[in-house]
């Protein structure tokens, strides 16, 4: 059986009738009202929705039945190519906010170690307790600062040395 999937609903509605139209003569050829069903039945989800809001079922003519759910499936594909691009735009403004951590000219580097050749050790995990009082006091993850006004991806802070290390509370 035929489903709308991610396809138009023009382009699906014509695969379901021309495969109808391949069965014409036959006993399983559908009716208008049975296809009508058997569409309404496949069709994507949200369209579906659509149509029921619309009161669609009440339209009693097929070809307008098709034509009204055709105008619905139009209208949601502009709203969400419309989504898309305000998304787009998004990203990008937001990109050019933050370094691009594989941008060759983006080269990290911990201004805190004595010596370049030092063996490297990871901080430890934030606490659930220094978890809470960052997000809670608008705090970097990275850099441990309450009130940043950025958050870990953005930070230019570079990470804390690991021999000075100690636990955020909220005398901090």
């Amino acid at each position: 059986c035929l489903q709308q999937g991610s396809h138009s609903f023009v382009n699906f509605s014509v695969d379901m009738m021309g495969h109808n139209n391949l069965l014409a003569s036959t006993d399983s050829f559908f009716n208008d009202e049975f296809l009508c069903d058997i569409m309404n039945v496949n069709m994507d989800h949200e369209l579906a929705q659509e149509c029921n809001h619309e009161n669609i079922v009440s339209i009693v003519s097929f070809c307008d039945w098709l034509n009204k759910v055709k105008c619905l499936d139009e209208r949601k594909h502009q709203r969400l190519e419309e989504n898309e691009r305000t998304l787009t735009l998004i990203n990008a403004k937001t990109n050019t906010s933050c370094p691009n951590t594989s941008c060759p000219s983006f080269q990290p580097h911990n201004t805190n170690s004595p010596t370049a050749s030092s063996t490297f050790v990871p901080m430890p995990k934030l606490t659930e307790d220094e978890h809470t009082l960052l997000s809670e006091n608008s705090g970097c993850y990275k850099c441990q600062h309450f009130w940043a006004g950025h958050v870990g991806a953005c930070c230019m802070a570079p990470f804390i040395d690991t021999s000075k290390y100690k636990m955020l509370t909220t005398r901090d």
